[in-house]
Parts: C-alpha cells; sequence; structure tokens
C-alpha cells in the first residue's frame, strides 16, 4: 500500500480563487470513496478506489475536513489563520497562509482524496 504524507507535496494545482465575472470560485470537496480514521489530532485516510492509504498530520487534516464542496482555498485560509490566531488581514501573512493551503489541497487532489469543483463541475 502506498503510504504519503500530504502535507508536504509539491503544489501543481493554482486555485485562484478571487471572483471574477467570468468565473466562479474552485471549491475543493473530499471524495466519497476515501475513509478517514483520526487519531490524536492526525489522520490515517484509505481510498477505497485505489486501494491507497494516506497519513495526514493535524494541520492537512484540518484542511482535509474544511474541503466540503462549500468553501473556498480563501475561506478555508481565512478558518486556517483564526486557528493559528494570524493576522489576516496582513498581506504577507495572507500570502503565506494561501499558499500554504493550495499546497496541502493539492497534495490532497495529487493524491486523490479531494475533488476540486468549479462553476458546478470537477476540475
Amino acid at each position: 500500500m502506498a503510504l504519503a504524507e500530504t502535507s508536504i507535496a509539491e503544489p501543481s494545482l493554482v486555485c485562484n480563487d478571487a471572483p471574477t465575472r467570468a468565473s466562479a470560485p474552485m471549491m475543493p470537496r473530499r471524495r466519497g470513496s476515501v475513509c478517514c480514521h483520526e487519531l490524536d489530532g492526525e489522520a490515517v485516510l484509505y481510498d477505497l478506489a485505489h486501494h491507497a492509504m494516506h497519513y495526514l498530520n493535524s494541520t492537512a487534516l484540518v484542511v482535509y475536513n474544511l474541503c466540503d464542496g462549500g468553501r473556498t482555498i480563501a475561506n478555508i485560509g481565512v478558518v486556517m489563520a483564526v486557528l493559528h490566531d494570524l493576522d489576516f488581514q496582513d498581506p504577507e501573512v495572507r500570502a503565506q497562509v494561501l499558499a500554504d493551503v493550495r499546497q496541502t489541497v493539492a497534495g490532497l487532489v495529487e493524491n486523490g482524496l479531494v475533488e476540486v469543483h468549479h462553476e458546478g463541475r470537477v476540475v
């Protein structure tokens, strides 16, 4: 079985969730074929479709749980900043938090644990 530390995967998903007139923001959502077992703030996920096991540290687990299809990357970033008592209004902090969330979501997508929905379609 494959074992992956999803929180350190290289970013390959570019999520610009600033709404424009032509497009709606991207909304990550957990895949239904993934079973999650949490233990001491971390988790082991088993992907039934691909028969793969994945480890998530506590930060990646929070991001994974926030991927409910109703939140954008920016929404998840706000929650993460609040949880870590960071000033999301500071442009440098905001940029770093959003980069970290994008990287984590990209790892989750690359490992088949999360789908990204854009304008009602999986991308």
